[in-house]
């Protein structure tokens, strides 16, 4: 009697594990499929509307984002304060340290590619605006490249690799130029993105960008023209 009912006891840990484990995946998915039912009512609605809301949304974030890396690299961004001077309280807020990490953003991307551009039926994305998500994720890859890239070459409290040291000054105005730039991307494709159009650049080379975008996503008749 003893020896059967040491043999049923695992059986019944692993069924009560598995039960609640079961339980708590259909209370998720239920969770999952009210909000998607929420952004569905609402998009019906004022579907143009929620649309620039959640573009805007979209790109204010990267620009927060782009802020929060160019502050980390360069311990200082001076002047961008004086420009854009509400970010400065959000930088040192709740909010700006969890950008700040590099984990918890990376794990955040991985979210948002999952379950908004790669599972569009879940929250009902327009393509506009998965194709933004998707859009502005490669920018911030290549900027964290550039970064990445720059602190290899010319760090400035390390000896680089041409055994040449970069003043942090120097670096202060590289990651401002750099932010300049990317800012200004960010508006003009923010502007293409609430008038349903592609991003179009002069150079073939950065026209690869968006193309290559639209080629992953695979819009053709979905996605506005280019004009």
């Amino acid at each position: 009697m003893k020896k059967k009912l040491t043999q049923k006891k695992p059986k019944t840990i692993f069924s009560k594990i598995f039960q609640k484990t079961k339980k708590i995946l259909n209370e998720i998915q239920k969770l999952f499929s009210q909000l998607s039912s929420i952004i569905s009512a609402i998009g019906e609605k004022n579907r143009r509307l929620f649309e620039i809301f959640q573009l805007t949304i979209i790109y204010f974030l990267a620009i927060f984002q782009l802020l929060i890396t160019c502050l980390t690299f360069s311990g200082s961004v001076g002047e961008i304060y004086k420009i854009l001077p509400f970010f400065h309280e959000l930088v040192y807020s709740p909010f700006g340290f969890f950008f700040s990490n590099p984990d918890r953003t990376y794990i955040f991307y991985l979210l948002a590619q999952e379950f908004i551009v790669l599972r569009p039926h879940i929250f009902k994305f327009s393509i506009i605006v998965r194709y933004n998500i998707l859009y502005i994720m490669t920018l911030e890859f290549l900027f964290n490249c550039i970064i990445n890239w720059w602190d290899i070459l010319c760090n400035f409290e390390n000896d680089s690799i041409f055994q040449a040291k970069v003043d942090r000054s120097f670096a202060a105005e590289f990651s401002l130029s750099l932010f300049a730039i990317y800012f200004c991307v960010y508006i003009y494709s923010y502007i293409r993105a609430i008038s349903k159009r592609l991003p179009v650049f002069p150079n073939p080379l950065l026209q690869k960008i968006p193309d290559s975008v639209a080629f992953w996503l695979q819009i053709k008749k979905e996605a506005p023209k280019q004009k």
